[in-house]
C-alpha cells in the first residue's frame, strides 16, 4: 500500500478554484480554532512550483483567517486517470418544473429548449453540447437548454450564477447532489421532486482558472479521489510558526513516520460515511 504524499505547503503559493461561502468558512475556522488542530489535509496538486486546491475550499479560507502561514496538503497528480472530475446537480422540492424553466428563460433568453429522453440529456450534459436540464419526478423527458452557437466557458458560468441567484433570491431552498444517472438520484432521494442538471468542467479548465484566479462560483466541481487521508491533527501552533515551508514538512514527516511505526495508520478500501460535527 503506498501512503499518500502528505505536505505542508505555503498558502501564499496556493490557489483555490472556486469562491467559497461565508457562512461555511466561518463555521469551519470556528471549529478548527477551538480544537487547535487541522484536522484532515486539503486535496492539492502541485503545477510549476504552484499548489492549486482541488478539495478543500472552505479548509483552505479557514486557515487563512486564522493567519496559518502553512497548510497541510495531500498532493497528488490532478490530471491521473484515477482522480475524476465531476459535477453537481441541484435537487429542488418547492418548485415546479414550469417555474425553474421559467427562471432559465429569463436569465438566459438566447438558450433554445428542448425536450428529450433522460439518457440523451445528460449525454448532452457531459459532452457539454448543452447548459442546463430540467427534469421533474414522474415526467418521462427533460427540458434541456442548448446554447445556439455553442458552449462559451464564460457565458456559461455568468448563466450559472444568474440562475442560481434568482433561485436563492425566490427563497427556494436545493440541495446539492452528484451528477449520477437521474434514475438513481430519484430513487434515492424521496423528497427530490425537481432535479436541474448542469454540465461539467474540465480539469485543463480548473487548472489555468485557478492559477489567473478566475474563480468558479461555489460548488461548481465535485472530485472523487481515491485514499483521502484523515485526521491527521496538525497543531495550528506548527501552521502559524515563523518555521519556513521546509521546516514545517519536516515535522510532518516525523509526525507520520512515529504514527507507521506505532501502527496508527489504517486503510478502509471501502467507501466511508463521514457524518459533519
Amino acid at each position: 500500500m503506498e501512503l499518500p504524499n502528505l505536505r505542508i505547503i505555503p498558502l501564499s503559493q496556493t490557489h483555490i478554484h472556486e469562491l467559497t461561502l461565508d457562512k461555511p468558512a466561518r463555521r469551519i475556522a470556528d471549529l478548527i480554532a477551538h480544537s487547535g488542530l487541522q484536522r484532515n489535509p486539503i486535496i492539492a496538486t502541485e503545477v510549476d512550483g504552484e499548489y492549486i486546491v482541488i478539495d478543500g475550499m472552505h479548509r483552505f479560507a479557514a486557515l487563512k483567517r486564522l493567519n496559518c502561514r502553512g497548510i497541510v496538503a495531500c498532493i497528488v497528480d490532478y490530471f491521473d486517470d484515477s482522480i475524476e472530475l465531476k459535477g453537481w446537480y441541484l435537487s429542488l422540492d418547492n418548485l415546479s418544473s414550469d417555474e425553474l424553466c421559467a427562471i432559465i428563460e429569463r436569465t438566459a433568453p438566447h438558450l433554445e429548449r428542448q425536450e428529450l429522453p433522460v439518457a440523451e440529456a445528460q449525454k448532452k450534459m457531459a459532452e457539454r453540447t448543452a447548459s442546463f436540464g430540467v427534469l421533474a419526478r414522474g415526467e418521462g423527458n427533460v427540458h434541456v437548454y442548448t446554447p445556439k452557437d455553442g458552449f462559451d466557458l464564460e457565458r456559461f458560468i455568468n448563466m450559472d450564477q444568474a440562475v442560481l441567484k434568482e433561485i436563492q433570491e425566490h427563497g427556494i431552498t436545493y440541495r446539492l447532489v452528484g451528477d449520477e444517472p437521474c434514475e438513481k438520484i430519484l430513487a434515492a432521494d424521496p423528497l427530490c421532486v425537481l432535479l436541474l442538471l448542469r454540465p461539467v468542467y474540465s480539469k485543463q479548465e480548473v487548472v489555468e482558472r485557478a492559477l489567473a484566479d478566475k474563480l468558479f462560483p461555489p460548488k461548481s466541481t465535485r472530485h472523487v479521489i481515491p485514499g483521502r487521508p484523515l485526521r491527521l491533527d496538525i497543531p495550528l501552533s506548527i501552521l502559524r510558526s515563523d518555521l519556513t515551508a521546509e521546516q514545517m514538512d519536516r515535522i510532518l514527516c516525523e509526525e507520520t513516520r512515529n504514527r507507521w511505526k506505532l501502527q496508527k495508520i489504517r486503510h478502509y478500501p471501502e467507501p466511508v460515511f463521514i457524518y459533519d460535527e
